[in-house]
């Protein structure tokens, strides 16, 4: 795209799915011969996710992503959130709508009311540029405002 900047991209709409519950890590691998492998279910869960991708035009996000995962449980028991999202995120990228997850900048897990049978909202936006230097603001105002941080591990 000649003439195309980062500052004149053209907006993308973001791309949304409703989808089943998505297996937690323990359900989507499985061990077998000391191997870590993906389950039946996790078989399943890409498939339906790849089934939803087509459905949705087969639309892919070229660049930086930023990403909104919303959870509903089916019921009140405890689990993490972040369990979740790994078979979502993979079995998107798998289907096509992006070439890597590692271009996810920017990723957002919510916690939804519980709905029987419980199912999880995805939404994925093209990033007009990375997320860099917004973080980089906002740890040098929180550095301004609060005279530093509550703690600071060194890297060993």
């Amino acid at each position: 795209m000649s003439g195309t900047t980062k500052a004149n991209m053209p907006e993308v709409e973001p791309v949304r799915f409703l989808l089943p519950r998505p297996p937690t890590l323990n359900q989507y691998y499985r061990t077998f011969d000391g191997r870590m492998l993906l389950s039946a279910e996790g078989r399943q869960y890409k498939r339906l996710v790849l089934s939803a991708w087509i459905k949705a035009g087969q639309p892919k996000i070229e660049g930086r992503i930023g990403c909104k995962l919303i959870f509903y449980a089916f019921n009140r028991r405890a689990c993490d959130l972040d369990n979740r999202a790994k078979a979502v995120l993979d079995s998107f990228e798998e289907a096509g709508l992006y070439k890597d997850d590692s271009q996810i900048d920017e990723l957002t897990i919510l916690r939804g009311r519980v709905v029987n049978p419980g199912y999880m909202y995805a939404e994925f936006r093209q990033l007009k540029e990375s997320v860099v230097d917004e973080v980089d603001s906002y740890i040098s105002e929180i550095h301004a405002i609060r005279g530093g941080f509550d703690a600071i591990i060194p890297p060993v």
